[in-house]
């Protein structure tokens, strides 16, 4: 494909370092020096090519990444153009037209000398003469105090939603194959220039139960008498409150943190779930149902949901776990929790007659496409940690 994208660029440019070596080879981007006004031109160019290929093509206005999932990772399945419009190393810089007027020879010498003295090994002389720095080693940043006092309260205050975060959903119901599917995705991530965590939303909300049971043994003697003396439809109430408050709290707290250190995240089912499995339990109050539905609405949205759907009776078929109208019923009240909380960035994937593996790269593509243009920052600090390592 890239031997194709650059055979079809009608005009002129410059790749700027190793591209007698590509596509064999390449480092992390493609540097690609080229005039402003054939940007677009460009764009529409590695469209048809990626199209043409089955790949999927992001791109903003500085960078054109493609990606093209795969198991297969004994080779790099995923391409990075990086577009520029001047040649700029230290306070200098050079367009298109001055690079491409310099001899061959001295413009390779250039490119080599200021790639060494960013990687820090060319002498100083030439450093200073380039007026260009090192890339600098990884250090852990001290936070502000007003930088400190927002991440507090983004970690505790689970409904203020003031950032675009990279969060994906696995949703459906028992049977389905959420956690295979998952589980798949996950591989297809591990060759692709981003960083990823994952949980479960039920064991991150049951974290540290020791702790809550601690407590209660050194409860204090009021405690305990509020405890005894407390109405038992109250201390339900209080109960269900604290538990959504907990889950909403913890799950927060992990897609923060992750967003912080430009992580994708990935979460095996979520409150919306949490919400369908709670209304269809008979023995949960009224009152935990509602709390429930209240958390649903409050809780962040996640940026992309993946729904593996079948047929009832296949799902039934495979796990015993819910019956088949309570199968059709679980969806059903998903489609419409998604719809009142206007989740717009839904993707239903069929599981009939397709392999674990297939249909993993199918959701994989979906959720790359979904992301963008988020997902860009998560490549650039993929990649500055390994110009840093």
């Amino acid at each position: 494909m890239l031997v194709e994208v650059f055979n079809d660029l009608d005009f002129p440019h410059l790749i700027l370092r190793d591209g007698d070596k590509l596509p064999q080879r390449s480092g992390f981007d493609i540097d690609v020096l080229i005039n402003d006004k054939d940007y677009k031109n460009m764009i529409e160019t590695c469209q048809r090519s990626a199209k043409n290929y089955n790949i999927v093509m992001l791109y903003n206005k500085k960078r054109i990444a493609f990606f093209y999932p795969s198991y297969n990772d004994a080779y790099r399945n995923w391409a990075i153009i990086d577009v520029q419009r001047l040649y700029k190393f230290g306070s200098q810089s050079m367009n298109l037209q001055e690079m491409l007027d310099m001899p061959g020879d001295k413009r390779k010498t250039l490119i080599k000398n200021v790639q060494d003295a960013r990687k820090g090994r060319a002498s100083k002389e030439i450093q200073e003469k380039l007026g260009v720095v090192p890339y600098a080693k990884a250090q852990s940043k001290e936070l502000s105090f007003l930088q400190k006092i927002k991440r507090g309260i983004l970690l505790r205050a689970f409904f203020i939603h003031i950032h675009t975060i990279p969060f994906i959903v696995i949703s459906g119901p028992d049977g389905v194959g959420k956690t295979t599917l998952l589980n798949n995705i996950l591989k297809l991530f591990k060759s692709l220039p981003f960083k990823t965590e994952h949980f479960h939303h039920t064991v991150l909300a049951k974290a540290n139960t020791s702790h809550v049971k601690n407590e209660k043994e050194k409860a204090s003697i009021y405690r305990k008498l509020r405890k005894r003396y407390t109405p038992k439809f109250i201390k339900e109430i209080y109960a269900t409150f604290m538990g959504e408050i907990r889950y909403a709290l913890r799950i927060n707290k992990e897609i923060i943190n992750n967003f912080y250190s430009s992580t994708l995240t990935f979460s095996d089912r979520y409150i919306y779930d949490r919400t369908i499995k709670m209304a269809m339990l008979p023995s949960k109050s009224r009152a935990s149902k509602i709390l429930t539905r209240i958390n649903a609405k409050l809780m962040r949205k996640p940026t992309v949901i993946i729904i593996p759907t079948d047929n009832a009776n296949a799902i039934y078929k495979r796990k015993q776990e819910l019956q088949p109208d309570e199968i059709n019923r679980y969806y059903n009240d998903l489609h419409n929790i998604l719809e009142n909380h206007d989740q717009s960035s839904i993707h239903k994937i069929a599981v009939a007659n397709k392999s674990p593996e297939d249909l993993a790269i199918e959701a994989t593509n979906k959720i790359l496409q979904s992301l963008e243009p988020v997902i860009f920052q998560a490549i650039s600090v993929y990649e500055k940690d390994l110009k840093r390592k």
